[in-house]
């Protein structure tokens, strides 16, 4: 288990009003937590809510305002990302009660020194604590009510770049810009000779750029389901295809790598995560392949931009009969995948 949550947990072990918040940074392997007293959890990512559904796991883009009470503890180990750190941040300190605690844990590297200092400066309290690499600060707040932080206006959906009509927001991956790997799989899609009517699913969608690139393309869609397992990446997806909805059979679904979707598709297009949190994870690309194996017609094609240091081709030879590199740029490659 990550280190720095593991300073939170027995502080969510007692017999006081908690909110623990829960991230990427929490693995697979971790899901057994044991936590105990008046603990109530809420997560960004669709597979920890499901599977702490024992602690009323509320599965949103952090938005602290569906439980109506206060709480005498806020916890959370802080993201990768700033502006979702400062969105926590501002809305713990209007959720607690009268000498409530907001407890946060992180390394140096990561900048929870400089979150914490800031912090102590605007409370007059706080204290932070060093283990080895890793820091826990924790402080009282006193009916503090405004925002301490700037959130980027965290959320709200804003065009990714100037004059952009794709929106998306802070909390995602990539969120302001247009990913390269996924433009360089769009350019080979638009060479493979694909004239019938698919269907198609986007694994791992994002904010959706690769179903809008693909319905915009010359392709006959007549079915697209676009899935994600973070929270914020649903909220932008839905509002980036909702002017599709009326044309053709579309669902964007909060799922982990598909696994509540049960149909199969006649194309899937995927630009698979490799990080896990702070962490490095290239065997999320084995969980992607998996899935597309399981979700794939027969005589479909699922297409796959991944970073050309990757080994995606000889982790596709147990689930695939074929594995061709349409492109590589030594920065990326595209690969696709059949069992024709």
């Amino acid at each position: 288990m990550d280190n720095c949550l593991n300073l939170l947990l027995p502080l969510a072990e007692s017999d006081k009003s908690c909110l623990l918040l829960l991230d990427e940074n929490l693995a697979d392997s971790d899901l057994n937590i044991d936590l105990k007293g008046k603990v109530k959890c809420l997560s960004n990512r669709f597979d920890i809510a499901l599977q702490l559904q024992a602690f009323d796991c509320q599965f949103n883009d952090w938005d602290l305002s569906v439980y109506p009470q206060l709480f005498d503890r806020i916890l959370f180990r802080i993201s990768k990302e700033k502006p979702i750190n400062h969105h926590i941040i501002n809305q713990a300190l209007k959720k607690l009660t009268p000498h409530g605690e907001i407890i946060f844990s992180g390394q140096k590297k990561q900048g929870v020194k400089n979150y914490a200092q800031k912090l102590k400066q605007q409370l007059g309290n706080g204290n932070l604590e060093k283990h080895g690499l890793d820091y826990l600060f924790r402080a009282q707040v006193e009916n503090h009510q405004h925002q301490i932080f700037d959130d980027q206006d965290y959320s709200n959906l804003r065009p990714i770049n100037s004059g952009a009509t794709i929106k998306s927001k802070p909390g995602q991956f990539g969120w302001n810009k247009l990913d390269a790997g996924s433009s360089l799989l769009i350019a080979e899609l638009s060479k493979l000779n694909l004239t019938q009517a698919l269907s198609v699913l986007d694994l791992g969608c994002g904010y959706g750029y690769l179903s809008l690139a693909a319905l915009s393309s010359e392709l006959k869609i007549n079915k697209l389901c676009a899935t994600d397992n973070n929270a914020a990446a649903i909220i932008s997806a839905t509002a980036n295809l909702e002017p599709w909805k009326n044309t053709i059979d579309l669902d964007v679904v909060a799922a982990d790598c598909g696994q509540s979707i049960d149909q199969r598709f006649d194309l899937i297009l995927c630009n698979p995560p490799f990080h896990q949190g702070f962490a490095v994870d290239d065997s999320l690309g084995d969980r992607f392949l998996a899935s597309a194996k399981q979700h794939l017609n027969s005589g479909g094609v699922a297409l796959f931009v991944v970073n050309s240091f990757l080994p995606l081709e000889k982790k596709s030879k147990s689930l695939f009969k074929r594995c061709e590199c349409l492109h590589n740029n030594k920065q990326f490659k595209v690969l696709k995948l059949s069992n024709n």
